[in-house]
């Protein structure tokens, strides 16, 4: 086979990859909005065919009901506020690794590499309990069993006893765990400020 050859048959792989991977995405998301002009019953009889007649009430009703845009409503205002939080706080975090060389620069990364890999379902409830403990440390309030879940349900009443040392407790972890990091980045960053400055003013001497 010729290297043109070679090249064609690398790209309909890619190609057939790239459009395999977007059919496991997309078909299981229009599976499920096809599945909302089901009922019950078609659901249960004819779980893959079209909608038969399509019972449009199921979203017209969540629309129109006034249960749904107050909770979307913080819910986008609470993603827009952590997507910013995180693009401000990551852009400064990657110019320090992408603009100098410093020792233990791989291995910083590395660590911002494995925090990104671990699944944030796992991660969330022992940090979640560790700001909680703190909370109720600072504040001094009763510690009760701290049973979370993710849903709207828990928001609305079973963090209602305990909100307070909670969000205490998340400020103030999360203000430590963010100056430590700042305050490691700073003192690596000095530290090699200093080391290219020995080494240029050694070089400079003749």
């Amino acid at each position: 086979m010729s290297r043109r050859e070679i090249s064609t048959l690398r790209a309909l792989l890619l190609h057939g990859v790239c459009v395999l991977v977007g059919l496991i995405v997309v078909v299981p998301v229009l599976f499920g909005v096809l599945g909302g002009f089901k009922d019950n019953g078609q659901l249960a009889s004819h779980p893959f065919a079209l909608p038969s007649p399509w019972v449009t009430e199921n979203y017209t009703d969540i629309l129109g009901s006034a249960g749904f845009w107050g909770p979307l409503g913080n819910s986008l205002l609470i993603a827009v506020l952590t997507t910013v939080l995180v693009v401000l706080a990551s852009a400064m975090a990657a110019f320090v690794f992408a603009r100098y060389a410093f020792r233990g620069r791989e291995l910083l990364f590395t660590l911002f590499t494995i925090g990104l890999m671990f699944p944030f379902a796992v991660a969330i409830l022992p940090v979640y309990l560790l700001a909680y403990k703190v909370g109720v440390l600072v504040t001094g309030a009763h510690e009760r069993r701290f049973a979370f879940q993710m849903s709207w349900d828990w928001v609305q009443h079973g963090l209602g006893p305990m909100w307070k040392p909670f969000l205490i407790g998340c400020g103030i972890t999360g203000a430590l765990v963010g100056l430590v990091g700042y305050a490691l980045l700073d003192v690596l960053w000095r530290y090699n400020v200093r080391k290219k400055y020995r080494e240029r003013a050694g070089a400079a001497r003749p």
